[in-house]
């Protein structure tokens, strides 16, 4: 009976292009190289949380494996709908490093080919983004989510209340 048929089958089984690809990720995934990034990749991780340890918009850094877990000190719940999302997001697209916050919570999950000035570069926004903060909203984010609205631009960072630039300031 062909209406009991499962009809995306071939998205399922024995797809040859999806099972050479599956087999050329477990080379590399084997190969001593890639186990030699795995703890490079931690090892950074550790040294760069040592270094933030005390910044005051650290709330929790988390650390597994090659994922590493930034939580930024926030007066609203921690969450994946914390409004600091949108800055950082566009912050760290400003200075050219593609990172996925989620809330007020920023992962770093590096490919294992990233070279040490890379990561390295992708700190060095993390804690520029962090100064940011500190600089701008002296630590209490509530100050300016519920009554102003903050928007990163160009490298330009506008702040508006009721409706009229009150703040600017350019990224150097």
């Amino acid at each position: 009976d062909r209406r009991r048929a499962l009809f995306h089958g071939h998205s399922y089984t024995a797809n040859s292009l999806a099972c050479a690809a599956a087999l050329a990720s477990l080379d590399l995934l084997e190969d001593p190289f890639t186990h030699n990034q795995i703890q490079h990749i931690n090892q950074q991780h550790q040294q760069f949380k040592t270094r933030i340890t005390q910044h005051p918009k650290l709330a929790d850094c988390r650390i597994t494996g090659t994922i590493m877990a930034i939580e930024i000190a926030t007066a609203e719940q921690s969450s994946y709908f914390n409004h600091l999302r949108d800055f950082m997001y566009n912050f760290c697209i400003e200075q050219g490093v593609l990172l996925r916050p989620l809330g007020n919570i920023v992962y770093i999950i590096p490919p294992y080919c990233i070279n040490p000035q890379q990561l390295e570069r992708v700190y060095e926004v993390i804690l520029l983004m962090m100064e940011e903060m500190v600089r701008w909203w002296c630590g209490d984010v509530s100050m300016w989510w519920y009554g102003d609205v903050v928007k990163w631009w160009g490298g330009e960072m506008v702040r508006w209340w009721n409706g009229e630039v009150v703040s600017n300031h350019k990224s150097s």
